[in-house]
């Protein structure tokens, strides 16, 4: 299947957006149909670098009236809506996978209506409250998979039931995406994914594509994993690279004492051991 053709003008470019976030509404309004404790959101496409979702709670506020020219806030009509961010790098995984990370943020949507916590370790971990609060809304963990040490039970995954009743709203999604923010082709290999758009075979259903890879391992227990991949060469939106490189650092002690430290940190000024009163230096330079 080839790609399909970029738009020609600006004005037909911006077209698309409207017609991808559109087409999002839509599937979203599809979901609250069968899941009525669902509220409207405001829906968003961005880049989202390190995730394929994000929901911000009663984030924007319905006013009576319209804010007008002057942008003086009047009175909420009816509180708070939170906004449902879909990452446009998840667009280009296909409408399947976006409708599942849609799902995703509902689960965690449906636990904060019914203050109940979901996630811990700052809000990171996924817990045993967010499987539940999935499977009502046609999800489930793979049977045998363990979770992740870093992100828990984030990586539920559609049933295949739940895709056929949302399949003409998928479709529709499907056809609409014609903007995506591409992913680099090392996350595309590592993640089994074609190269083409809408591929979608081998997917992790994770939030967090740069936390678990395509399975039950967290990159940061795996060095030989994505995290490290990516280190190597970044995709392009998330910057150059952090180093984590820590040069060790030694006493004077008969049995000198080891700190591990940056090099730049160490550089700034001596850090001397309370034992021997000696300054800790670079163990390649002692």
């Amino acid at each position: 299947m080839n790609a399909p053709q970029p738009a020609s003008t600006p004005a037909e470019i911006a077209q698309r957006g409207s017609q991808v976030v559109a087409a999002l509404e839509d599937l979203w309004s599809a979901i609250r149909r069968h899941h009525p404790e669902l509220p409207s959101v405001v829906m968003v496409t961005g880049s989202a670098n390190t995730k394929w979702g994000h929901t911000d709670l009663d984030r924007w506020d319905l006013a009576t009236e319209s804010i007008g020219s002057g942008g003086q806030v009047r009175a909420a009509l009816s509180g708070s809506m939170s906004e449902m961010l879909i990452a446009g790098e998840r667009l280009a995984c296909g409408a399947t996978l976006t409708a599942e990370t849609m799902l995703h943020e509902g689960a965690h949507i449906l636990a904060h209506l019914r203050r109940l916590k979901d996630t811990c370790r700052q809000n990171r971990y996924h817990n045993k409250t967010f499987v539940r609060m999935a499977t009502e809304l046609g999800m489930a963990w793979p049977t045998g998979q363990a979770p992740s040490s870093t992100i828990g039970y984030s990586d539920v995954r559609l049933r295949p039931e739940t895709i056929e009743r949302y399949q003409p709203e998928i479709e529709a999604l499907g056809a609409a995406i014609r903007l995506y923010v591409p992913l680099h082709p090392l996350l595309a290999e590592y993640l089994r994914l074609p190269t083409v758009l809408g591929g979608e075979a081998g997917m992790s259903a994770t939030s967090d594509p740069f936390a678990s890879a395509g399975g039950d391992t967290a990159a940061g227990d795996d060095e030989d994993g994505l995290e490290a991949l990516l280190r190597k060469q970044p995709p392009r939106h998330l910057g150059p690279p952090k180093s984590r490189n820590l040069s060790v650092a030694v006493c004077a002690c008969p049995e000198p004492r080891k700190l591990r430290i940056a090099p730049r940190t160490l550089a700034l000024a001596p850090v001397i051991c309370g034992a021997c009163n000696q300054e800790f230096k670079d163990r390649d330079e002692a």
